[in-house]
């Protein structure tokens, strides 16, 4: 068992010299936030655990807040400690490393609407699902399916920096899903589903995945679309757009698979 009634800590730990990074320690829950559990080892010493670290032993995905309560003694391993604020980071496990093409389950730790989402990951690291990584097949409103707190099954695409790694969703359910990292790998005049990122006043901005960004003049749309066409194209919407090859590598509306004209 995890969890303990009594508020007392039998190792008797009285300093931060007594710790390091690897030691098991005895912790308490003080309080949470949205992210964090936060620990007191003792009135001195004192840090958090991230709560996908608290994730349940038996994979089913619900949020252990309720078990861990106030005053709840949990059984950890020092993780990294801030040397400069003294603040300790725990964990439950000892950290395993995180491969290329593994799944793995995060919890949302933050939502940035025009880009994806931010996870936390076991043992203090992170990644990022990038909106076009979200579903197998682009949809409207994507960011209704998440929340922070929610738990997501992931499939580690690549390493990003130190302990953050780019994720996606959708190849835990496809694993051939198609990837466009280069406007080179598309075909002239052949359709594509994009996210609408952002409408200015010149130029409709996509995003055909995360590497693949694209423009389409607002006088284009107005010719192909017509008056009114702002009505039905809102920031994240899917938009049906081709290659045009009587262009240098450009996007142009296609008309022809609007089902909303």
């Amino acid at each position: 068992k995890f969890e303990l009634s009594l508020r007392s800590n039998p190792k008797d730990i009285r300093s931060h010299e007594e710790l390091k990074v690897g030691s098991s320690v005895l912790g308490f829950v003080v309080s949470h936030s949205e992210r964090r559990i936060f620990i007191e080892i003792n009135s001195r010493i004192k840090g958090f655990i991230n709560i996908i670290d608290l994730k349940p032993l038996d994979e089913i995905m619900h949020d252990p807040l309720l078990r861990f309560t106030p005053g709840t003694a949990i059984d950890l391993i020092i993780l990294d400690i801030d040397q400069k604020s003294n603040t300790y980071k725990f964990g439950r496990t000892h950290p395993t490393s995180i491969n290329i093409g593994q799944a793995i389950t995060g919890r949302v730790s933050n939502l940035n609407h025009y880009h994806g989402v931010y996870v936390d990951l076991p043992n203090l690291n992170s990644g990022f699902i990038h909106i076009t990584n979200f579903f197998v097949k682009f949809i409207d409103r994507p960011f209704d399916s998440f929340h922070v707190g929610k738990y997501v099954q992931c499939k580690v695409l690549s390493k990003l920096k130190d302990n953050h790694f780019s994720l996606s969703i959708k190849h835990i359910f496809n694993e051939n899903c198609p990837e466009i990292c280069t406007t080179q790998l598309l075909s002239f005049e052949s359709v594509y589903p994009a996210y609408v990122i952002k409408i200015s006043h010149k130029s409709i901005h996509l995003c055909l995945s995360d590497t693949v960004k694209a423009k389409i003049n607002i006088k284009e749309a107005l010719i192909t679309l017509g008056k009114g066409w702002n009505k039905n194209i809102k920031p994240l919407t899917v938009l049906p757009v081709v290659l045009q090859k009587n262009r240098k590598r450009t996007f142009g509306i296609c008309l022809s698979v609007l089902i909303f004209l």
